[in-house]
Formats: structure tokens, C-alpha cells, sequence
């Protein structure tokens, strides 16, 4: 244990387990939901003091980027918070429901960080009026030189290039607590928290960028930032069910992701672009929930597995011939953590 806060000091459980918040969607029947974030106002979410692993959970699914969010947050005394998570196309699907049942638990560590959510907003077809900015700069952790080309990115909401003194501007972020990512070719990333205020510009944040460790997979070496398209990952037709060479590759990734712990993945699901867009980019999205599903059947953490079905929208080639759609049909595996 790395300590105890607030009520948790003084409690145990279960009389202090967390208490889920329910939002009623009743008033969304008759509404086209586009888009949609979370907004959150936390107050004392201390995970990087207290070694927290928190997780988040959307009717009983795992919202792995609203995780990464509040397992950064170092919040001492009294000291709220405002965040805003754009929910991502699987989340998405469960404002569909009568009730968006939100839980955020500790259920591994179960560290005593005694936090508090003042305020939930579900934000529908969201236009954000408040906006700033986040500079910074990013830099070679060892050399402490600037590394030009490297990419700032703040979630969903935006990214920029470094310029040859690693400097970056990322402008029209809309009002809140956010993480900024740097990755560069070769390096690992490094994430930093900001504050983002309209009309103030807040100190730069320094990204410090170390070189990445690598991993072999298929006779071919990987590291930090690295794309695969997992040929053998293959399905029944018009079907997320996964044949038996599917299965056969997935083992060797889950024996990968076990030998090393820190590895995390996003996996891209990719169609043809017969039918229509809509059921493709949905049944891209099923096949490699399939596949998470899978990994975490042979034990792996399911927060350590990203997944994004992105339908016909990002072909490899023409969709003239049956050879150059079968080429299409795809699962990718990019290495985001290591």
C-alpha cells in the first residue's frame, strides 16, 4: 500500500466502495447522436502519488482512454478538476440504452486514493465554446536536444508537428484537463498533463522522449510506434467470428504481451468497401472486439488493448479485384506502449 486518503483512511470495504453514476438517456430517443463526450469535475484523484490503477467502465465496458486520463491526475487537498473524454466508437454504441451507468473503481490495487466526482455531463453532439492552447516542447530525454518532426497530440482534439527546436503549438483545444502525448520514430512516448484555460497561455510542457526498446514478432522487430498488418487474422464471411488461423496468431501475441508486461497495442480493424459504409465500419469494429476479446480470454488486460474500426475508409489498395480486396480485409496491430 502506498498510503491512504480521505475517507479511506478511516473506512474499509465494502462500506467505501465506489458508487456508480447513472445518466437517464430517455431524452436521446428521438436524437441523432453523431458524437459525444464525458465531462467530468474530479476532485482529489491522486493515482501517480498513490499508485491507483483506476479503471472506468460504461455500462460494464471498459473506456480504456477515460483510464489513461485519470490515472494521470495528481490532484492534492481540495483542488478540482475538469475533464472532457470524446467517447470513441465502441462507447459510443451504450448511449443508445435506456441509462449510461458509469463506474470508476480501483478493483486491482485497491489503493486508498479517496477521490470524489463533484459532476457528470453527458455531452450530445458536442460545440465547444471555450478554446486555448498547449505549446511545448519536445526533446531527447539523454541528449536533451530537441527532436524536430516529433508529434504533440491531446487525444481526439488535435496534434502538431515540432519544429526544428522541438517547439509545437496545438491551438483550439477546448477548455480543460487534458494529457499531451510526444512520439517520435524510435522513442518511446512520453505523456505530461496540462490545464487548458481560454485566453490564458499556460507554462510549456517539456516532453521527454527516450529511446525505445524493441520487440521480435513474425521475424520481424518492432518497437514503440510500429504498424503490422496481422495477415493470418481471419474471419467467418460478413461474420466477426474468428477462424482457427485467427486464433493461432492472437496465442503468439498473447505470449508476446505476456513476456513483456509494459507492451501495449491498438488494433485496427480495415474492409473492402463492398456494402455499405456504415455496416463495414461497424463490422471492422466487431472483428477486432473479437480479437480483444480473445487476448483477454488467455489473460491479457484488456486496458492494455486499444481497438478502432475504421470500415473501407483507409484502403492499402484498389478495390477493383477480389485479390486487392482480400488485401483490404485486415487487422493491424500498432505497438503504442513499450
Amino acid at each position: 500500500m502506498a498510503g491512504t486518503d480521505g475517507y479511506t483512511e478511516t473506512t474499509k470495504r465494502p462500506a467505501n466502495n465506489p458508487q456508480s453514476i447513472s445518466i437517464p438517456l430517455a431524452a436521446l430517443k428521438n436524437v441523432k447522436v453523431d458524437s459525444a463526450a464525458l465531462q467530468f469535475f474530479n476532485d482529489d484523484f491522486q493515482a501517480p502519488a498513490f499508485h491507483s490503477k483506476f479503471q472506468v467502465k460504461l455500462n460494464g465496458l471498459r473506456f480504456t482512454e477515460a483510464e489513461k486520463m485519470i490515472n494521470r491526475i495528481n490532484q492534492t487537498g481540495p483542488i478540482g478538476k475538469l475533464i472532457t473524454i470524446k467517447l470513441t466508437p465502441e462507447p459510443l454504441q451504450k448511449v443508445s440504452g435506456d441509462s449510461l451507468i458509469i463506474a470508476i473503481d480501483d478493483p486491482v490495487s485497491k489503493q486508498g486514493d479517496g477521490y470524489a466526482v463533484d459532476f457528470v455531463k453527458l455531452l450530445i453532439n458536442p460545440k465547444y465554446i471555450y478554446r486555448g492552447k498547449v505549446q511545448g516542447r519536445i526533446i531527447d530525454a539523454a541528449t536533451r536536444e530537441p527532436i524536430p518532426g516529433a508529434m504533440a497530440s491531446v487525444g481526439e482534439y488535435g496534434s502538431a508537428v515540432a519544429d526544428v527546436e522541438g517547439n509545437f503549438m496545438i491551438d483550439d483545444i477546448p477548455a480543460g484537463l487534458y494529457i499531451v502525448k510526444g512520439s517520435a520514430e524510435g522513442y518511446s512516448s512520453d505523456e505530461k498533463q496540462t490545464d487548458v484555460i481560454e485566453g490564458i497561455t499556460h507554462e510549456p510542457v517539456e516532453l521527454e522522449l527516450k529511446r525505445s526498446g524493441k520487440v521480435s514478432f513474425n521475424n520481424k522487430t518492432l518497437q514503440e510506434g510500429d504498424n503490422l498488418v496481422l495477415n493470418t487474422i481471419q474471419f467467418e464471411v460478413n461474420s466477426a467470428v474468428l477462424l482457427a488461423a485467427g486464433k493461432a496468431e492472437l496465442d503468439k501475441l498473447a505470449a508476446l504481451m505476456k513476456q513483456n508486461a509494459s507492451m501495449e497495442i491498438l488494433l485496427s480493424g480495415h474492409t473492402s468497401s463492398e456494402g455499405g459504409a456504415a455496416l463495414n465500419q461497424d463490422l471492422s469494429l466487431k472483428r477486432v472486439r473479437s480479437c480483444k476479446d480473445y487476448l483477454v480470454s488467455k489473460g491479457i488486460d484488456d486496458g492494455r488493448i486499444t481497438i478502432k474500426g475504421y470500415g473501407p475508409d483507409m484502403p492499402v489498395a484498389p478495390n477493383d479485384t477480389e485479390a486487392n480486396r482480400a488485401k483490404n480485409r485486415r487487422v493491424e496491430m500498432k505497438v503504442t506502449k513499450l
